[in-house]
């Protein structure tokens, strides 16, 4: 994340964030769940957010273990905050796509073993693709690559930066912030969610029974 002012001010912002004091409110019209507080402070016109995906592989023991070959990293620039405008927290993908700018940069196995640009290539406009990224696995439609970011991350200024924070309620009201810059944190979150896939447990089955299969 980054701020127009730079460093100093991001680092500002985020302590600004971090402190306060009810980022959630009871939902009434979802009684039971909360709503993020429209009051939460916001991040300027002109902030830059990155996700910044790298590739965790298989090593020859049939353990995940992460690398730093970087498979994707997806930008995009607030150029306006639809919170402005009343209301706006229920806002649209469209309206969110017109105050977004969406750059990305994925994986080249050509660029990469030709050690060139970091082995990554940019993503043009109007380039489709069949989403693997948050698809569940399910989803098999080509769409545009760049398009694709509002489709999570539509709602306006901080409240689109899902990292921010998860909300569960068991009696009272629970906020997790999420340590995205944490890798090992992240490592065993990704080897959790590995280790449920049923895909994972017919590897492993195949590894026991026929390791030389694998090697």
């Amino acid at each position: 994340m980054r701020l127009p002012e730079g460093r100093e001010a991001t680092l500002k912002y985020l302590k600004t964030l971090s402190d306060f004091p009810k980022p959630w409110l009871p939902d009434p019209d979802n009684p039971g769940r909360v709503a993020p507080n429209p009051n939460l402070p916001e991040f300027p016109a002109g902030t830059q957010l990155a996700l910044v995906r790298e590739i965790v592989l298989i090593d020859n023991q049939g353990n995940l273990q992460p690398t730093n070959i970087i498979e994707d990293i997806q930008m995009r620039v607030h150029r306006a905050i639809p919170s402005e405008i009343p209301g706006a927290l229920n806002s649209s993908r469209n309206e969110a796509r017109t105050a977004l700018d969406v750059f990305e940069f994925k994986l080249s196995r050509s660029k990469l073993f030709a050690d060139e640009s970091g082995g990554l290539r940019s993503v043009a406009a109007g380039e489709k693709e069949f989403a693997l990224f948050r698809s569940h696995g399910i989803d098999f439609e080509q769409r545009e690559s760049l398009q694709a970011c509002a489709s999570c991350h539509f709602q306006p200024g901080v409240h689109s930066m899902l990292s921010r924070g998860r909300m569960e309620l068991g009696g009272m009201e629970r906020v997790e912030v999420i340590p995205a810059w944490d890798l090992n944190y992240e490592m065993n979150e990704t080897k959790g969610w590995k280790g449920r896939q049923y895909n994972w447990g017919l590897l492993q089955g195949l590894w026991r029974s026929q390791p030389e299969a694998i090697n």
